[in-house]
């Protein structure tokens, strides 16, 4: 016998709650006479407690027998039941097996939850090949979710051949139907010219729909559109308004853009210490970016109590990772002993890593370390000759009146004032003009630094 809950239903009228009851009980007697669409039914109004008592359990028992009897929407509904464990004991495997059940026949939700399953291997063998067919034969029905993956399939060719075409079509086919994260794949497609023909226009305009439902890396791209004018009219306020929208979901790189907004004051009031805050934010989820910034903050004290240490342990966290600019600060930090122990090897050790990605005054510094070596040689005076020229082409005012000194006395390179006078005035037109004319070897601190 059926009972009635009144939870739900308590702002029914009296007719109304008795054309309710009947109903209900006209479903319970086509579930009794074992009619499959009454029993899935029936269990769906016992999963929601729409006029009866809620209950997970009589939900399960009657979608079972459903199921048993090859209703499709049962089966589908059954394996959702085993997955979660509502009502029965939680069990992936059999899940799976009910999910192919109801695939077999159709079932499009069964089909695209099937491609997920065989792409994470979850209660099945894990299998490429199987979530592309299973995901494809849902998205070539109209499943714009399914639509969404198989794009994702084929833009890392898992499970078929690799295309960036053929995801952009299906990205279109989804992104038309209304579903956000297509939409955004699509706007990103457009921004980078990937399958389709570039277009910062259109990227915005799908990005736009995409942050109207609430998707956090939209919101994110069209702050950085607003703020770039990439496909949009340059407009700060809006800039910050969507990357906050996108920083309040958690997205990280949006956290880490607001940091920067309330940094620099760009489209709102200038506010150092919510720039610390949203850069904490960002780095406690491992942006790199984050991490950089905010160890200039503690290194300067701004916005945050001043610390040394913290500079250096957000600067080594960047610099583990390959971020050249961190690599460099870390070195200044290991030269200077501030924050860590003094160390003339690990300084030399992480300018490198950063003069080798193009850092300039990691370069200079390299170049600078060779001229202070005790037992410097020919070899010493060719090699820092080679780091000074590649930050002075990069407008290193330092090293391009470093370079002038040692063209002037014939230090690791051929003796010529010609030479030595067209790196004095490089580095005069960098704005060090006054040290440069002069030929100064202390353009940038040049001094001897104690060793280990």
């Amino acid at each position: 016998m059926v009972e009635r809950g009144n939870a739900s239903w308590s702002d029914l009228s009296t007719s109304a709650q008795q054309e309710l009851d009947l109903a209900i009980t006209g479903w319970q007697a086509a579930a009794d006479g074992g009619l499959p669409p009454a029993q899935c039914f029936l269990g769906q109004l016992y999963q929601s407690g729409q006029g009866v008592e809620q209950s997970d359990v009589e939900a399960a028992r009657w979608i079972k027998k459903a199921a048993e009897q090859g209703y499709a929407e049962a089966q589908f509904i059954l394996g959702k039941i085993l997955e979660f464990g509502n009502g029965m004991e939680k069990n992936i495997t059999e899940a799976a097996q009910w999910y192919l059940k109801a695939a077999a026949q159709d079932f499009l939700e069964a089909q695209y939850t099937l491609g997920a399953i065989f792409e994470s291997g979850q209660g099945v063998e894990k299998s490429d090949a199987e979530a592309a067919r299973w995901t494809k034969s849902a998205a070539e029905k109209g499943h714009a979710a399914a639509q969404c993956n198989l794009g994702l399939l084929l833009v890392g060719g898992r499970g078929v051949v690799q295309s960036d075409v053929e995801a952009a079509r299906w990205f279109k086919k989804a992104a038309e139907q209304g579903h956000a994260e297509a939409q955004y794949k699509l706007g990103i497609f457009y921004a980078e010219g990937r399958g389709i023909a570039q277009s910062d226009v259109k990227a915005a305009q799908w990005c736009k729909e995409a942050a109207d439902q609430g998707c956090a890396p939209a919101q994110n791209y069209l702050g950085i559109a607003y703020e770039s004018g990439r496909g949009l009219a340059r407009n700060y306020v809006a800039a910050v308004q969507w990357t906050k929208r996108a920083a309040d979901q958690g997205n990280a790189e949006a956290q880490y853009m607001l940091g920067h907004f309330f940094e620099c004051g760009d489209g709102i009031a200038q506010n150092v210490v919510e720039a610390a805050r949203w850069f904490k934010k960002a780095a406690d989820q491992g942006n790199v970016k984050a991490y950089c910034d905010l160890g200039m903050l503690y290194l300067n004290g701004r916005g945050v109590a001043q610390s040394d240490e913290n500079a250096v342990q957000y600067f080594k966290k960047a610099a583990k990772l390959g971020i050249s600019i961190a690599q460099s600060n870390l070195a200044l930090m290991y030269s200077q002993g501030r924050g860590v122990e003094r160390s003339d090897r690990k300084a030399a050790a992480w300018f490198t890593k950063a003069a080798e990605q193009g850092v300039a005054i990691a370069q200079f510094n390299l170049g600078r370390r060779c001229m202070q070596k005790s037992d410097a040689t020919q070899n010493y005076h060719v090699e820092a000759v080679q780091w000074y020229r590649k930050a002075a082409d990069q407008g290193h005012a330092g090293s391009q009146c470093s370079l002038g000194h040692l063209y002037q006395h014939g230090i690791g390179v051929e003796q010529s004032d010609a030479e030595a006078m067209r790196w004095f005035k490089m580095g005069a037109e960098q704005r060090n003009r006054a040290r440069a004319v002069q030929g100064r070897v202390d353009i940038a601190g040049w001094q001897p630094d104690r060793k280990d």
